[in-house]
């Protein structure tokens, strides 16, 4: 990422390829053959979150393909309800879906997967972004 004049690099976060500078959030992602870059100024960011998505459901219904076990007396039966379980675990834990949203004023939306970057680090990017748009506000006053 070029920095332009009067730009620091406030923090790279590679994992999550999102670098906050002291005037813009950018995302940069360029893999499996597609790229993607999303840059927005601090001061046009109107939210920062995350967004979580998952269907609980399947956990309820693989907890009772589960407790099936105990109540069926058929073998055959009791190893199908096990795989059941087994697969709509499996199937929650695939499906589940976690981004970064970083709105803009009336522009593009900044939405990273995060599936496989650590708590501390998700916060730390929000916390970031919240603190560098706070000082834009401050020394734009």
């Amino acid at each position: 990422m070029k920095l332009f004049e009067n730009e620091t690099l406030i923090k790279d976060f590679n994992k999550a390829y999102i670098s906050v500078t002291n005037k813009r959030v950018r995302y940069e992602d360029s893999s499996s053959g597609n790229t993607k870059i999303v840059s927005m100024t601090l001061e046009s960011v109107s939210s920062c979150g995350v967004v979580t998505n998952s269907s609980p459901l399947l956990i309820v219904f693989g907890i009772i393909a589960f407790l099936g076990i105990f109540i069926v007396k058929e073998d055959n039966m009791r190893v199908v309800l096990i795989a059941i379980a087994i697969l709509l675990f499996t199937i929650y834990f695939f499906t589940r879906k976690a981004v970064i949203s970083i709105s803009s004023n009336g522009g593009d939306k900044i939405s990273v997967p995060i599936n496989n970057v650590k708590r501390g680090t998700i916060v730390e990017i929000v916390d970031t972004i919240e603190e560098q748009k706070i000082k834009n506000l401050r020394s734009n006053r």
